[in-house]
This record gives structure tokens, sequence and C-alpha cells, in this order.
């Protein structure tokens, strides 16, 4: 099981890695880099990739500017936080919570 405890502890510049994935979307998306902070200190973990390689991960939703939805992947090895992707989910995958994915038919 991932801690949001721990995720947040090593939520700093000294522990946190971006993978170039990561940099590469929040610069095609628009997304501010102050918004992914925030969301890893204030969101709440959704989804749990345990066995994710090499690193656990786990998916945290926060709202952003103007109550707006946004994702965000890490993964950590207990000593460091990996910012792996982050996007704004929609309403094509997700319910209207972004909390839970609708059902594939």
């Amino acid at each position: 099981m991932i801690n949001i405890k721990q995720i947040r502890a090593l939520c700093h510049d000294d522990t946190i890695i971006a993978t170039k994935h990561f940099t590469s979307r929040l610069s095609e998306r628009n997304i501010e880099y102050s918004d992914i902070l925030l969301s890893v200190m204030n969101g709440k973990i959704i989804e749990e990739y345990t066995t994710s390689y090499p690193y656990p991960c786990a998916l945290i939703l926060n709202f952003v500017a103007n109550n707006k939805p946004l994702h965000v992947v890490v993964g950590t090895n207990g000593d460091s936080l990996w910012l792996i992707t982050a996007y704004f989910p929609n309403l094509d995958e997700w319910n209207e919570d972004y909390e839970t994915r609708k059902a594939v038919e």
C-alpha cells in the first residue's frame, strides 16, 4: 500500500525526480509545475499500482484553478518521488467524480 504521507514527505526539490516523459507532458498539456506540487500535497490517492516497475505508483486527484480536476501519477522507492505523468482527465473515461473510471463496454 502506498502512503500519501510518505509521498508528501518526499515532495521537495531534494527528492523529486521528474522523468523526461513527465516534463514533456507538462509542456504539451499546459500544466503548471506548481499545480503538480499542490496536487501531491493536497490531493488524494484514487488508484494504486503496487506492481509497477521499477517502483510502486499512485494516481493522485486534486482540483486546481477554477476547480479543474488534475491527475498526477507518482512513484516512490521510499527515498525519492518520481513524477511520472500528469493530465486533465476527461468525462469520456472518468465518472463525474473524476475518481472512478467508466466501465469499458
